[in-house]
């Protein structure tokens, strides 16, 4: 199950209590890069990215990140949309660059 926004929103002013919003940043980008881009767990994807979109609101993964998201997708599971924890719009952006 995904993170909510509430969930996130907690986690959020947590990680400000204990360092400033450009370590968090840095943190988050990592995270991004090392989890949630190779991990096959949509929930964990997800929830990282909306993390990190609130310390960097415009942020899309590279079309290269979603082409390999692609290769690891079940397609009995759920839709793609959902396993990179975009909306169709931001898939549409990604694919057009």
């Amino acid at each position: 199950m995904p993170t909510t926004r509430e969930e996130v929103s907690a986690i959020f002013k947590t990680v400000a209590e204990y360092m400033s919003h450009d370590e968090a940043k840095e943190l988050l980008s990592k995270l991004v890069e090392r989890v949630a881009m190779v991990t096959d767990n949509y929930s964990v994807r997800t929830s990282l990215f909306m993390l990190y979109r609130l310390y960097n609101p415009t942020w899309l993964p590279t079309k290269e990140n979603v082409d390999a998201l692609f290769e690891m997708w079940d397609q009995e599971e759920m839709s793609f949309c959902e396993f990179i924890g975009l909306t169709e719009e931001e898939l549409t952006k990604i694919t057009l660059r």
